[in-house]
């Protein structure tokens, strides 16, 4: 479904919902950029909460999150850049 909707209208932005990593790195592979890992936000909105209410100051949380988030975006894209490569 991915693949035929980028084909068929390239000019439209496409925002997916991957269910695990493999499923975020099928969805690169088949052309999709805006890809939201459903597992991990919803893991960082848990721990958001859980460090909110432990006391935390919710700037510094906000800032470790957003620092994890990208780090694990970054990760999985170098590592199906990678392997398209081969």
């Amino acid at each position: 479904t991915t693949e035929f909707i980028i084909k068929k209208h390239p000019k439209t932005k496409l925002i997916v919902i991957a269910r695990n990593t493999n499923h975020y790195k099928d969805l690169y592979t088949r052309g999709a950029r805006d890809i939201i890992l459903g597992t991990h936000h919803g893991a960082l909105k848990v721990g958001e909460k859980v460090l909110v209410t432990l006391g935390e100051n919710i700037s510094d949380v906000n800032q470790i999150i957003n620092e994890f988030d990208h780090s694990k975006i970054e990760s999985l894209l170098a590592e199906t850049k990678s392997k398209s490569i081969l």
